[in-house]
């Protein structure tokens, strides 16, 4: 964004030696982000699922919103939810966190009891034990697994080749892909949870922490409306969003959690030494390029 005005540019002097800053385009770092080899498959993919969206999904959400009202529909989504809790408990321990998988395991026996099957978030209310979801996908990451190339699944939406095949782990989890046919278990989580799919609704929601904090469709296709019409490229600008949604949601609890980070420090305590390796994370914030860079690598 421009800030000065022709006066500043008149008056700037530098040296013909010295990189500008707006004007050197090969000194500048890449921008963050996922590696897209087979950006243009994914962008016909990309096109596919926005008239899937339009004329499938889109239909039959408005209907769904239009016969069942708001609570009863926060109440289906807790209840749903609750049942995908054995995959949070399960990717919690393998990501060393023994702490938040007991949360969860007492939400969901809690919840599955007293709440009614999940109906109700008694623990939350009542225990202030606040949800949260971990998924296979994070795991991978935090124990250094590499991203792999940006991938757009048909329906699905946009994912990495490892948080594509977290996912997969993830559906073999989930209570629900066995109650439900794959179909309506994949449609369903795009309803309660589309953070994990169904692109139009992954990118817009704030945060994937809890049932109640998810956006409606109709208030995520405003944000994509609004999205589209202030971009030039509205796959990259998709691509991107994700991109930090996804960043936000494996590092939220810190660049020191995860197998790896652990591991790590288990190795400094073990050689004794306080040096730092090259690509440690630094104090006071300074792990977000770190960060972004395990995440694009």
């Amino acid at each position: 964004m421009l800030v000065g005005g022709l006066a500043t540019c008149a008056v700037a002097a530098t040296d013909p030696g010295t990189p500008d800053p707006l004007f050197d385009e090969n000194d500048e770092a890449p921008a963050p982000g996922f590696p897209d080899p087979l950006e243009r498959v994914n962008r016909g993919i990309f096109a596919l699922n926005r008239e899937v969206d339009h004329w499938v999904f889109d239909p039959l959400t408005r209907a769904y919103r239009s016969v069942v009202p708001a609570p009863a529909r926060r109440a289906v989504r807790r209840a749903l939810l609750n049942l995908d809790a054995p995959v949070t408990i399960a990717n919690d321990l393998l990501q060393l966190e023994p702490r938040d998988a007991a949360i969860a395991a007492t939400r969901f026996v809690v919840n599955t009891t007293v709440g009614v099957v999940g109906l109700f978030d008694v623990a939350a209310d009542y225990a202030n034990l606040e949800g949260h979801e971990s998924d296979f996908g994070q795991t991978l990451a935090l124990s250094g697994v590499p991203s792999g190339p940006f991938l757009m699944i048909p329906l699905l939406g946009p994912t990495t080749l490892r948080d594509g095949t977290g996912y997969t782990v993830d559906f073999l989890f989930r209570p629900t892909s066995y109650l439900l046919t794959p179909g309506g278990a994949i449609f369903l989580e795009g309803l309660i949870q589309p953070s994990q799919t169904l692109i139009f609704t992954t990118l817009f929601e704030g945060g994937t922490e809890l049932a109640e904090g998810i956006t409606t469709r109709d208030a995520a296709h405003e944000g994509l409306e609004a999205l589209e019409a202030s971009s030039v490229d509205f796959y990259a600008s998709l691509k991107n969003a994700y991109y930090q949604n996804r960043v936000a949601f494996v590092w939220r609890r810190g660049p020191d959690h995860g197998p790896l980070a652990r591991a790590r420090a288990l190795r400094g305590l073990a050689l004794g030494s306080p040096r730092r390796e090259v690509g440690d994370l630094g104090p006071h914030g300074a792990n977000q390029p770190v960060e972004s860079l395990a995440l694009e690598h």
